[in-house]
């Protein structure tokens, strides 16, 4: 699901900036798997066991997105999405 919102807003980005961007995307993406085996690896060495590890990733991650949220393009493609509000009470 995250390889699908990443795709989403890279063609957005493709669309507002008029350049073709998606291939950065994907090599940002690539990057991040490299950076995520190679902590995998780090956290091996140090003997630190996967709760702590999927914790304090966990935590990494909820900051990130927490920070990173205000930046997502939010593109609405009809009335009903026009109204799409970000943070909302579930029905």
């Amino acid at each position: 699901m995250c390889n699908i919102a990443v795709n989403t807003q890279a063609v957005n980005a493709d669309i507002l900036y008029a350049k073709p961007m998606l291939s950065t995307f994907h090599g940002v993406w690539s990057s991040a798997g490299f950076v995520g085996a190679f902590t995998g690896l780090w956290m091996l060495k140090f003997n630190i066991t996967p709760y702590y590890h999927f914790c304090m990733v966990g935590i990494v991650v909820c900051m990130l997105v927490i920070i990173f949220n205000k930046y997502l393009l939010l593109t609405p493609t009809n009335k009903a999405a026009a109204s799409f509000k970000r943070i909302r009470k579930p029905d």
